[in-house]
């Protein structure tokens, strides 16, 4: 006998369920999302070592710049620091250089100021020890020369000497050795007074005789007559003085330039007023 397969009971569905079920039958279906985005795409490309690289490189680039940014600040504030510093020890050692130097300045000008005096000293009493002295230049040199014979014969022009009056007589060394001239004759008078009678002779024979002044020839020699010059005997300070006031007389037209007592005049023309000339720094000024 068959069996009948049994049958669902049927369903019944009230007017709300009808409804129901037909907005659930009608509703669309959701929108699906696309299967890729931009963003999506971009992480899906590969990333080679070149990319990894360069990324690198900036971070680390940034970061040194930055490193040596806060470095160079921090070097710049260190060495300023020292500069400071330096700076304050510079100015110290500046001013105490220029307080040394003006004591130094102090000392240096009373030092100077004493040699200069010393000097003057010296020179005074140099000149003092040939007060009796006449020096006899341009007389030519022999060998069988008699110094004190020569002295006598340039007396004989006007001066009342003994050969006991002459104490010494001899020729000095040249200051210069190439100089062509010979050796000045230094004779001691037994007195200031002898020989300034001597110099003064000579200055009268010389003017009494403007032609034929004092030579060779007066003291018997033979042979060209060449002139003689007799002068007080001056200290090397003095002799050097002398020997520039005459230069400067040439130069600033001044008509005399003479010695006495180891001093040393000048005078521009005959009616002006004499100078003394007592050291070079007052000769340079001269005008």
């Amino acid at each position: 006998m068959e069996r009948t397969p049994p049958t669902s009971p049927k369903k019944t569905y009230s007017n709300d369920d009808q409804i129901q079920e037909s907005y659930v039958t009608n509703r669309p279906h959701k929108r699906q999302a696309p299967s890729t985005s931009p963003q999506s795409e971009a992480f899906s490309l590969p990333v080679t070592q070149k990319d990894v690289r360069e990324i690198v490189t900036d971070i680390v680039q940034t970061q040194m710049n930055f490193f040596l940014a806060q470095v160079g600040v921090t070097i710049s504030k260190s060495i300023n620091r020292e500069l400071s510093s330096l700076k304050e020890e510079i100015e110290s050692v500046k001013n105490s250089m220029d307080f040394i130097n003006e004591k130094f300045e102090v000392a240096n000008s009373a030092l100077q100021n004493t040699v200069n005096l010393l000097t003057n000293k010296i020179n005074v009493l140099e000149q003092n020890a040939r007060m009796n002295n006449i020096e006899v230049q341009c007389v030519a040199e022999n060998k069988n020369e008699n110094l004190n014979t020569i002295i006598m014969q340039i007396a004989k022009t006007g001066c009342c000497l003994t050969e006991e009056n002459v104490l010494t007589c001899t020729r000095v060394a040249k200051n210069e050795k190439s100089n062509p001239r010979p050796r000045a004759i230094i004779a001691q008078l037994s007195s200031p007074r002898l020989r300034d009678n001597l110099l003064a002779a000579a200055i009268t024979f010389n003017k009494q005789n403007k032609t034929n002044k004092l030579n060779s020839g007066h003291i018997g020699m033979a042979g060209e007559r060449k002139p003689i010059y007799i002068m007080e005997h001056l200290s090397p300070a003095n002799k050097s003085l002398h020997a520039a006031a005459r230069i400067k007389g040439k130069e600033l037209g001044y008509k005399y330039v003479w010695i006495r007592n180891g001093r040393i005049f000048m005078r521009k023309t005959d009616d002006s007023a004499y100078i003394i000339i007592r050291d070079k720094d007052f000769l340079d000024k001269l005008k």
